[in-house]
């Protein structure tokens, strides 16, 4: 437990980093890192923020986090059972049977709405139609139902059925003969013939990469720190398989905690790795005034200004 807070700020020294920094790469307040590095955990807000925040900070730095979880402990914070009340029922609930009185208004109601609907449709003035139309199927074979009648001054109803009348138009001792249909004939089209000595196109030569082009392939995870033309362009860790590119105009610079996972290709031509396993390195390439690969230079270290956060 001791070793943790200690451990935390020599690796964020080592690579001149912030407080400020490390928040901006792992979106973790300032004051809570400077708790995990003072041991102040009461500051956290338990022990599941602790080993969460532990844990992406070590990351950041390029730590196995494993060994610094261990100290703070694997229990996490016990989360109360509920109480259960002492109360209880004396008899189990009996589903509450529905009043007599409800059914029988529920019944008269129904009865009520059927009697009006049948005199409603009884004193219908056209009942004796309807009855004709439903009563169709009861008349005795060979009887013609008779048309309703037709109160007077209202003309009678007409209706028109339709007829359909096929006549065939081809005679019966006809025979059908197919005619032939003329196939088109689509004549083949030119083939054109190369004709030698004629002019041969040459693909013009790669352009030259202008300024410093460095592109990173990583075999391993590695935290990696990258300043463009004096500007920080990007600071975290990055997981193998990982492919990262910057462009300068006159300088790119490099630092890297782990030198033999980092593949360097410079200007389009592939470095190899920049060291061994563990290795922590620094580079800086600047433009070539000739026009060819840049020129390694030794880096400025140029320390960052501590600076407290909330």
């Amino acid at each position: 437990m001791v070793a943790i807070g200690e451990q935390l700020r020599e690796a964020r020294e080592a690579r001149e980093l912030t407080l400020q920094d490390i928040e901006r790469a792992t979106r973790i307040r300032a004051k809570y890192l400077r708790a995990l590095e003072e041991e102040n955990f009461e500051v956290l807000p338990g022990t599941v923020y602790v080993r969460g925040f532990l844990k992406t900070y070590a990351r950041e730095l390029g730590l196995d986090p494993e060994p610094l979880l261990a100290q703070v402990g694997a229990a996490p914070e016990a989360i109360p059972e509920p109480v259960l009340s002492g109360t209880f029922l004396a008899e189990p609930l009996q589903p509450t049977p529905l009043p007599i009185t409800s059914i029988v208004s529920t019944l008269a109601v129904l009865i009520l709405i059927g009697a009006l609907s049948v005199g409603v449709w009884w004193a219908y003035p056209r009942r004796d139609q309807l009855m004709a139309l439903f009563a169709f199927g009861s008349a005795p074979a060979g009887a013609t139902p008779a048309p309703p009648e037709t109160p007077p001054g209202v003309a009678p109803l007409i209706t028109a059925t339709p007829t359909f009348i096929f006549q065939p138009t081809i005679p019966p001792d006809s025979t059908a003969t197919a005619t032939p249909v003329p196939t088109a004939t689509i004549p083949p089209r030119p083939t054109s013939t190369a004709t030698p000595g004629g002019p041969t196109l040459t693909p013009a030569p790669p352009r030259p990469v202008e300024g410093v082009r460095v592109q990173v392939e990583l075999t391993e995870t590695a935290w990696i720190l990258v300043r463009v033309d004096g500007e920080q362009a990007y600071i975290g860790t990055l997981p193998p398989g990982e492919t990262r590119e910057w462009q300068g105009k006159e300088s790119v610079f490099l630092r890297t905690g782990n030198a033999g996972g980092v593949r360097l290709i410079l200007n389009g031509q592939d470095q190899g790795l920049l060291g061994r396993q563990g290795e922590v390195i620094n580079r800086t390439w600047e433009r070539n005034p000739e026009g060819g690969l840049p020129v390694q230079v030794e880096p400025t270290m140029t320390p960052v200004p501590t600076t407290t956060g909330d």
